[in-house]
């Protein structure tokens, strides 16, 4: 997969194209190809152009919609901050779009994920049902608006947009680092978005370290349901030693569960450096 992307990615980019409906078809038959099973949530990718839209996921027919002229144009003040010149624009543009395909991707692999039994598979079913009961009538315009802006409050902190953030940026970021014709600055800023997007959803309160499930659990009244995972504990250090023997790091920033003060500040100060590496050059 690595290497269909790549040729995909270095062929429009060097004739400074960006990406269209045939990429679009190739990568998504890629994807095909490379993701068992993936055929069952995932049946087209079409381009669209939906003001609304940068990059959307529909379950109800299976189908990623991704407005690339909406994607290029809110990147392009990004050009001159990460002073990228002729053909790495075209490289960065296209880079963008296929940070959105797999970030969509992700929420397709998420329904199958959701029917396991571990842990994560709990989390992302919340993450996309929110524990909502059936009382409410499930076509009403009360009841859609309520999913909605239950979705909007939550966003930072649902484990399914958290999970798709971090694996689009993973996946984008391993297929290119090595490549040396790609700018230096497109490379770091793939590593800063995976570890911003890690982070994200953390939050410090009381000099304490809020985990991201912590808080959407909270936040969909489902506290009862965070407080009976097994590594639950009222007392912080108790808890994140459990967690942190069954999980490691990776995981549990993935999964949103609990990290230490050094670990969080860690992570913080990787960040900066790499901001500070990309806008001093």
């Amino acid at each position: 997969m690595k290497n269909e992307i790549l040729r995909l990615l270095f062929r429009y980019s060097m004739s400074k194209c960006i990406f269209d409906k045939e990429a679009i078809n190739r990568l998504y038959n890629i994807f095909i190809d490379n993701y068992y099973n993936i055929d069952k949530n995932l049946k087209s990718i079409e381009i669209v152009n939906d003001d609304n839209v940068d990059g959307l996921y529909r379950h109800t027919d299976k189908t990623i919609r991704l407005n690339i002229n909406n994607i290029v144009f809110q990147m392009e003040g990004e050009i001159e901050r990460l002073k990228l010149f002729d053909i790495q624009k075209y490289f960065y543009f296209n880079i963008q779009i296929l940070l959105s395909l797999f970030h969509e991707l992700e929420h397709a692999r998420q329904l199958d994920i959701a029917l396991g039994k571990s842990l994560y598979s709990i989390i992302i079913f919340y993450g996309k049902t929110f524990g909502i009961s059936g009382n409410k009538d499930n076509n009403s315009l009360e009841y859609k608006n309520y999913v909605n802006e239950l979705y909007l409050s939550t966003y930072k902190y649902n484990p399914c947009e958290r999970g798709a953030y971090i694996e689009s940026s993973r996946i984008v970021g391993d297929i290119i680092k090595d490549e040396f014709y790609i700018d230096k600055n497109i490379i770091n800023y793939l590593e800063w978005l995976l570890l911003s997007e890690k982070i994200s959803g953390y939050n410090i309160k009381n000099d304490r370290i809020i985990s991201p499930c912590d808080t959407f659990f909270s936040m969909i009244d489902m506290s009862l349901l965070w407080e009976s995972f097994p590594f639950y504990c009222d007392n912080d250090k108790i808890m994140y030693s459990d967690v942190k023997k069954n999980y490691t790091l990776d995981e549990r920033l993935k999964y949103g569960f609990p990290i230490s003060d050094f670990e969080y500040k860690r992570l913080v100060n990787s960040i900066n450096k790499l901001k500070n590496k990309i806008l001093k050059r």
